[in-house]
């Protein structure tokens, strides 16, 4: 039986995964829409959806892989088999996070001079 460290591990690695695909999502959408008509809403909502999320989501999702790993040690310690899946996993997504979140700060520097 899988211990209550290894449940809260998976859900804390895979969310932060989730939400990211959203926000790609949601601003290739708004690429797609915007070339057969510039002046619509959707493509406003799916380009204001994007932004947005690529700038506010990389602290929480990081907040989020941090409790991720930290439980996923403890179901190691424990021994649970998959625990150490999930261990890599948030290592891998707290790198791409990081990265994330200078890039959004790269984005809106840049948007000051533009």
């Amino acid at each position: 039986m899988k211990n209550s460290n290894y449940s809260k591990a998976k859900i804390l690695t895979i969310l932060p995964i989730f939400i990211m695909v959203f926000v790609v999502i949601s601003l290739v959408l708004a690429a797609v829409l915007e070339e057969p008509n510039s002046r619509g809403a959707l493509y406003t909502i799916f380009a204001l959806v994007g932004l947005i999320g690529l700038v506010v989501t990389p602290l929480p999702c990081l907040v989020m892989t941090i409790l991720g790993v930290v439980n996923a040690s403890k179901a190691k310690k424990e021994g649970v088999k998959g625990a150490g899946v999930f261990l890599i996993l948030g290592i891998i997504e707290i790198i791409f996070s990081i990265l994330v979140g200078i890039f959004a700060a790269m984005i809106s520097i840049g948007s000051q001079y533009a």
